[in-house]
Formats: structure tokens, sequence, C-alpha cells
């Protein structure tokens, strides 16, 4: 009895062995899959969170094919497509499914095949001055109060009294360097079609010059 209950353990033990070199054998490398798509690009932009901490950052509002629901996709996510802030686009697309994607990035890829349509989205457009501070702000989330809070750009607008704090890249086209005050030229861009999300952005503002750049010395 005992020699029995052996033998059927080693024929049991050398089938599943088999099983799983043949397994191993027959399994194909894993690759990436590609489909064309539609992607609708809203006027409005979208703020989250980066990947690994509570900084707010801001990017396209997008949706794909015939989905109704948008979704965040950074800014310069689209291989070869760069949008103008204000402008609603379609386009045509082919998106890469990540048979292995990376551990701290997105599952997708996109590359910009084609530009269907532009529009520019109405609202109201004015050039201002904008005062950015030396030292970041507190970003304080609408929409997830227990979430911690994240650091963002404070700006002042030349007419307000109170400052602001946006995601670090809310102005297009500056590249905020911390310890200076910066005064700056841009345009502001309100566009009139209401958000439906905390997240929706509907106010952008857009690079037109530094008229000042000044170090700001810390008190000791």
């Amino acid at each position: 009895m005992e020699h029995n209950l052996k033998s059927s353990a080693l024929r049991i033990f050398a089938f599943c062995a088999f099983f799983i070199a043949a397994s191993c054998l027959n399994d194909d490398p894993a690759e990436d899959k590609s489909e064309n798509m539609k992607l609708h690009v809203s006027a409005m932009t979208c703020v989250s969170g980066t990947l690994f901490g509570s900084d707010p950052i801001e990017g396209m509002l997008v949706r794909s094919g015939d989905s109704p629901d948008y979704h965040f996709l950074a800014f310069g996510a689209v291989g070869g497509f760069t949008p103008r802030r204000g402008y609603a686009y379609e386009l045509w697309v082919e998106r890469i499914t990540l048979a292995e994607p990376p551990a701290d990035g997105s599952l997708y890829r996109y590359r910009l095949i084609r530009e269907i349509s532009a529009r520019q989205s109405e609202g109201i457009r004015t050039d201002m001055r904008l005062h950015v501070s030396p030292e970041p702000g507190t970003y304080l989330w609408p929409d997830m109060p227990q979430r911690d809070p994240g650091m963002g750009l404070k700006i002042r607008e030349e007419t307000a009294e109170e400052w602001l704090v946006v995601p670090i890249n809310k102005v297009d086209g500056f590249l905020y360097e911390q310890g200076y005050a910066y005064e700056l030229d841009v345009e502001k861009i309100v566009l009139s079609a209401p958000a439906e999300n905390s997240r929706w952005q509907t106010v952008h503002y857009v690079l037109r010059s530094i008229v000042t750049k000044e170090k700001v010395r810390r008190s000791p």
C-alpha cells in the first residue's frame, strides 16, 4: 500500500513537472498591442496628483473613441502633439497598450497620426500681469479633504489682493525656479463653458514674457 502511494505521488509530480515545462516552452513573449482611435481633447484642462505624491499637476482633459467619460492625460503624452490653451481638438491617434508597462508609468502610449480639427473655445481673453511668489504654497484638494495637501505655484493677479495656489505648471510656457520672485506678462483665458467637476479647469494663463525675475534672500 505504501509503495503504491509513493508510485502515485511520483507519477503526479512527474506529470506536473512536464506540464509546467511544456507551458514555459510554449509561452510567447508578451507583445504590445496597437489600435487607432479618435481622441477628443477638451479646451478645459484637468488637475491630478503625481503618481507617488499629492502635488498637483495640470494636464489635458480627454475622452477616447465613443466613450462619454473624460479623464486626465499629461501634456506631452501624445507624441507629436502640443495643445494650445483654450482650444478643443479632435485627433486621430495610435494608442499602444504596453505588455509590460513601467511601474511608475501609464499602461498606454499615444502617437499623433493626424489632427482632425482644432477649435478656439468661447471665453474672455485679456492681457495682464501675474506675480509669482519665490516660495511655493500649500495646495488643498477641494474634492479630497482627507488627502495630504500638496505643494503648488503661488500666484497673484495684478488687480487682486489674495494669493492663489495652483498646479506648478499652471502658466503655459513658464518654468518656475524656487527662490525667485517673478512678474509675468500673460494672457488670461476664462472659458465660458461651466466645469462639471472640481478638478476641471476653465481658467488658463499663457506666458507672453517674463517682466522681472529677482532672487529673494531668506531672512536669517
